[in-house]
C-alpha cells in the first residue's frame, strides 16, 4: 500500500511539473531548454552523469537559450542566469548551491 501511495504521489508531482505544458507567454524553445537543463542537473545529482559531462551540457543549454525567440524577455533572462549558474557550480562541484539553483529554475519554468 505504501509503495502505491508513493508511486501515486510521484506521478502527481511529475504531472504538475512537466505534464501541463509550457507556461503561457514562454517560447517552446525556452521551455525545452530549461527542462533539458533540469533533467541534466537531476541526472548529475543522482550520480547518473559525470560532473564534466553535466557541466558541458549545461553550458551548451546556456548558449542555446541566447538564440531563443524570447531571449530578451525578463523571465528568459532569469532562466538563462539559472542555467549559467548551474553550469558553473556543477563544474566546480558545489552541489549545495546546485540544489538551490535547480529549485529556482524549476520555479521559473512553472511560474511564468
Amino acid at each position: 500500500m505504501k509503495k502505491f501511495a508513493i508511486a501515486a504521489l510521484a506521478l502527481a508531482v511529475a504531472l504538475c511539473m512537466f505534464g501541463c505544458g509550457k507556461p503561457a507567454g514562454m517560447s517552446q524553445e525556452t521551455y525545452d531548454i530549461g527542462n533539458g537543463a533540469v533533467e541534466v542537473t537531476e541526472k548529475y545529482l543522482k550520480g547518473d552523469m559525470p560532473r564534466s559531462e553535466a557541466s558541458d551540457k549545461l553550458e551548451d543549454y546556456s548558449d542555446e537559450i541566447d538564440s531563443a525567440p524570447d531571449a530578451e524577455a525578463s523571465k528568459t533572462l532569469a532562466i538563462r542566469a539559472d542555467i549559467g549558474y548551474l553550469s558553473f557550480y556543477v563544474g566546480q562541484g558545489h552541489d549545495d548551491k546546485v540544489d538551490e539553483i535547480l529549485e529556482s529554475l524549476k520555479k521559473e519554468l512553472t511560474d511564468y
